[in-house]
This record gives C-alpha cells, sequence and structure tokens, in this order.
C-alpha cells in the first residue's frame, strides 16, 4: 500500500482555513459590539439582549430587537454601515454592490434549505460580547453560521 503525499495529507486540515489578510472579521466584531452597545444604551437596555435580524422581505433591511421588544429598523445603508464602518457606504456603487451580494446570499441559502426566502431570518447578537450569528426560518433554528460567512457578502 502506498503512503500518501505530505501534500495530500495537509489538504484534508487546510481546506477550511481562511486568513482575514484586510482584518474585515475584527472590523466588523468591533463595530457589532459598538452599534449594539449604542443601541442599549439609547434604550437604556442591557447590550447582552440586543439582536439584530436581518431579512429579505421587500428588500434588504434589518429589525433591531431588544429582547423581544421591536426597537427600530436599519435600511439596506445602516445595515452595510453595520459590518463595515461608514467608509463602505460612500460609494453608491459600493452600496449598491454589497446590497447585491447579501441579497444574493440570502437568496442561495434560502434555496440550499428549500425554504421561503422571505421567511428566512438571519440573527446577530453578541452576548457578552461574543458574536452569534443563527438563520431561522419563521422563528425555528436551522443552523448557526459563522460570521466571516456572513461578512464575505459584506465587503466590498
Amino acid at each position: 500500500m502506498k503512503k500518501k503525499s505530505i501534500t495530500d495529507r495537509v489538504k484534508g486540515y487546510m481546506k477550511n482555513v481562511t486568513i482575514d489578510v484586510f482584518g474585515y472579521e475584527k472590523t466588523v466584531n468591533k463595530n457589532i459590539i459598538m452599534f449594539s452597545n449604542q443601541i442599549a444604551k439609547k434604550h437604556n437596555l442591557n447590550a447582552n439582549h440586543i439582536n439584530i435580524r436581518i431579512n429579505q422581505h421587500n428588500g434588504l433591511f434589518a429589525h433591531v430587537f431588544g429582547g423581544k421588544k421591536f426597537l427600530e429598523t436599519l435600511t439596506a445603508t445602516q445595515l452595510i454601515e453595520f459590518f463595515m464602518g461608514h467608509e463602505a457606504t460612500t460609494s453608491f456603487d459600493l452600496k449598491q454592490q454589497i446590497e447585491k451580494k447579501v441579497n444574493n446570499y440570502l437568496s442561495n441559502y434560502a434555496n440550499c434549505k428549500r425554504i421561503n426566502k422571505s421567511l428566512l431570518v438571519i440573527n446577530i447578537s453578541c452576548p457578552k460580547e461574543v458574536i452569534k450569528v443563527a438563520s431561522y426560518y419563521n422563528s425555528t433554528l436551522i443552523e448557526l453560521i459563522p460570521l466571516k460567512d456572513l461578512i464575505k457578502h459584506f465587503k466590498p
């Protein structure tokens, strides 16, 4: 029996490795935590209970909740700023490009899961400043999603 080469053995371990060369994940983490803290302070709530629910019913937008209480709606532009900071929203073309990428991601995700895309919700929370991203169909948990999977579609 022939032994596997070192290259073949390493391939199996390395196929899911990604490198965040531009520091997007660190920036997004910081932005999400900062935003959650600002919303919590504005509404006199604990930041651990802030949830941002992204969906695609009649366009891309998000609702912000404090626990189960609705607090405000974020437009697509605000959502992009929430992820990537103000710089990402200064160019109209860039905003459109990111919005299209996110809409495609949500549509493809819904198709892969064989669910109605208008009932798909991506929930972002940061209890104890640890970012958690989960997908829901109506109010049923589908799965946890790595933040970096979502970041790919929000970055320029």
